[in-house]
């Protein structure tokens, strides 16, 4: 646990737990929110959807911190966390919004 917090603690410390939120009509996913970033979980495919969403600024995987490839179409985005960045652990995918 104490390497996951090493560097994923954002996603879950000092979020924004007062709605709105993500619901499930938008997403899936687990979601947390701070401001204009969500921390999303991927899913058992290693996958993030979220609908009825703005073009993101930024896509990463918050264990590295390396950039991820997306595609965003109709207000809706989808990433998938390539098969090189997986581990057992979960991960998750920060998405930095315009303000």
């Amino acid at each position: 646990m104490a390497g996951w917090l090493a560097h994923s603690r954002e996603a879950i410390y000092d979020v924004d737990l007062d709605p709105p939120r993500p619901s499930l009509d938008k997403t899936k996913n687990y979601v947390t929110t701070m401001g204009h970033t969500w921390y999303a979980m991927p899913d058992e495919k290693d996958a993030v959807f979220v609908n009825d969403i703005g073009r993101p600024q930024s896509v990463t995987l918050l264990r590295t911190g390396e950039k991820l490839a997306h595609q965003y179409r109709d207000d809706t985005l989808r990433v998938v966390v390539p098969a090189r960045l997986r581990t057992t652990l979960p991960d998750m995918v920060k998405i930095v919004m315009s303000p």
